[in-house]
């Protein structure tokens, strides 16, 4: 029987594709937005340089917590599944 909400193998895949694209993104687009970073804090005055340089304090931020919040999804769905099971439903 089903409860109705999202299965133990979607969870980890979800949780797992997740955690790999963030990872990809970080490989793949990391060092391009680190050289930004220091082009567009070299070439002087710059009307995009505050709103950059705000956006790229958060970038690694938005990366850990998107992986984390995967994480504690798959650790929420399991959790329920095994409580679910063991109320015998």
């Amino acid at each position: 029987m089903s409860d109705g909400g999202p299965s133990v193998i979607f969870a980890i895949i979800a949780g797992l594709g997740t955690i790999v694209a963030l990872f990809a993104l970080v490989i793949g687009f990391g060092p391009i937005f680190d050289w930004f970073t220091m082009y567009i804090g070299a070439n002087g005055p710059n009307p995009y340089a505050n709103t950059w340089f705000m956006l790229a304090k958060f970038f690694y931020f938005l990366i850990l917590a998107c992986g984390v919040g995967a994480l504690i999804y798959i650790w929420r769905v399991v959790i329920q599944k095994v409580q679910y099971r063991r109320d015998g439903y």
